[in-house]
């Protein structure tokens, strides 16, 4: 494999491309789910294509998970949690 290959260079600028997308429309999809990670997507670098995807949403979520218990949207670690699954 030659990294200064023409047809490998648009390989992964095409690859890179499509994680981009990816990533933009999970951002997206939080957002309409009212789970918005924008401010913390802004505090991270995310100018690295190739860093972009499930391990960046996954820390962005994390960074942004005590903006969530204070909503209520997750239970904060000190309380029990209740399973949604099974009655009380």
């Amino acid at each position: 494999m030659d990294p200064d290959d023409d047809a490998f260079e648009a390989t992964m600028r095409a690859q890179q491309a499509r994680r981009r997308t990816r990533f933009e429309r999970t951002v997206e999809r939080l957002r309409e789910l009212d789970l918005a990670i924008d401010s913390q997507v802004e505090a991270m670098t995310t100018e690295d294509d190739d860093a972009l995807g499930r391990p960046t949403i996954a820390r962005a979520l994390i960074a942004g998970r005590l903006r969530l218990e204070r909503r209520g949207c997750l239970p904060a670690p000190d309380r029990p949690r209740r399973s949604r699954l099974y009655p009380a």
